[in-house]
């Protein structure tokens, strides 16, 4: 019999002395070294084990549309400050390019302060796991930030920066146990965003 592995017991419901050296309290209602009470912490293991083996994600709920309208929105002024760097006066072009630089420095700033987000609101999470989101949280704007640096090769930095961010969001969105279409947009937008970089960058040296 191939048994799910997210089936977990609740076993020893009652008072005891191992949470409670008292043993007046129940030990369900126990907290754990992270807050929560031994109930609630097998509850959500049991849900995120449910989660894994049938696919269910929370976000499953959430208005999937709106995401990609919202997600897709966010490429408009990447879409129109590249046409515009083809387009106006080469004397203008400066400014475009700079307003591309700036917006993909913040872009990029927002998906590392994803990771904090998360982070911050997984209270059941493993404290190795938290560590290393809030850290990587913090480096895509690192890396946004030496675009700035120097103009020449700002460019490539902040492609490189969005390339590595995807891939390094493929593995923790799989922690997060985030469904399969979020991890779609992503690759759908960060696509988007390097075609629009690279052709900023390519008229940035010719039309300069």
């Amino acid at each position: 019999m191939n048994a799910p592995y997210w089936c977990g017991i609740l076993l020893a419901a009652g008072k005891g002395r191992r949470f409670d050296a008292s043993g007046v309290r129940n030990k369900l209602l126990q907290p754990l070294p992270s807050g929560l009470a031994v109930a609630a912490a097998s509850a959500q293991k049991f849900m995120l084990g449910f989660a894994a083996q049938s696919g269910y994600s929370p976000m499953n709920t959430f208005d999937q549309q709106l995401a990609n309208r919202l997600g897709f929105s966010g490429l408009v002024p990447f879409v129109l400050l590249t046409l515009a760097c083809w387009i106006v006066h080469p004397d203008w072009l400066g400014y475009f390019i700079k307003g591309q630089l700036s917006y993909g420095i913040a872009i990029l700033s927002f998906l590392g302060g994803l990771h904090w987000g998360v982070a911050l609101m997984s209270h059941d999470r493993p404290a190795d796991e938290i560590k290393q989101a809030l850290i990587w949280g913090v480096i895509p704007t690192m890396i946004a930030w030496c675009s700035m640096i120097n103009m020449g090769i700002g460019f490539l930095v902040q492609i490189l920066g969005f390339v590595v961010a995807y891939q390094v969001d493929k593995h923790f969105y799989q922690r997060y146990a985030l469904p399969g279409w979020f991890l779609v947009l992503r690759f759908r937008l960060t696509c988007v965003v390097v075609t629009a970089l690279s052709l900023t960058f390519i008229a940035a040296n010719v039309r300069s």
